[in-house]
């Protein structure tokens, strides 16, 4: 209800767009980000992937990523932890906003742009490294625009799927699991396909549907 209060006017005519049900966007919204894409400072909830700034910059600088950042080399999307400095306790990542933010600052004066790329972005989280299949020709650009307002978060949210047709495909049919595999990856679909559903559940019970 609040997610629906807060951004309805912005989901409701995206969703009719792209032909999936409003109750879809609404979850997902949910899901993603608690239904904040901005913190109460002010600032983007953001989530740093230690693994994907390894792909992104570490794997060809080792030494130094190693000094600061750590991940679970067989399960990847676990274990993720950092320091800023070379013989400081290690602290998750994940642990809280302030966290993610601190992770991401330190990796940014490593390489600005790879760090951002390794960044899930806003109200749905969507990965830096897309910023060109959501219509942004740079992170920076994307980050940016991003950090201002959250009607760029959802537009992105929109261009990201309409751009899949396997997303649309997934979200017209309410395959929740199919669409959390494409849009979260591999890890854990079964547990936020489940997510979304409930939320989407009980858009429906609020609509009277």
């Amino acid at each position: 209800a609040r997610i629906w209060n807060k951004y309805g006017g912005v989901l409701e005519p995206l969703a009719n767009k792209i032909g999936i049900a409003v109750g879809a966007a609404v979850a997902v919204v949910a899901i993603e980000s608690g239904g904040s894409g901005l913190g109460p400072n002010g600032r983007m909830i953001i989530r740093f992937e230690n693994h994907l700034f390894w792909f992104n910059w570490g794997k060809a600088n080792a030494a130094t990523f190693n000094q600061f950042f750590q991940f679970d080399q067989t399960v990847t999307w676990r274990g993720h932890k950092f320091r800023t400095q070379a013989n400081a306790q290690w602290q998750d990542v994940h642990a809280n906003q302030a966290s993610e933010w601190a992770a991401l600052t330190h990796a940014r004066t490593l390489d600005d742009g790879a760090a951002k790329k390794s960044i899930s972005m806003g109200l749905v989280q969507i990965l830096g490294s897309n910023h060109r299949t959501i219509g942004y020709d740079t992170v920076d650009a994307m980050f940016d625009a991003f950090s201002a307002d959250e009607r760029f978060q959802l537009l992105g949210f929109f261009n990201f799927v309409k751009n899949d047709q396997r997303q649309v495909n997934a979200l017209q049919a309410n395959d929740f699991v199919a669409f959390a595999r494409i849009y979260n990856g591999p890890g854990q679909p079964d547990h936020y396909g489940g997510l979304i559903k409930g939320v989407f559940d009980g858009f429906k019970t609020l609509q009277g549907v």
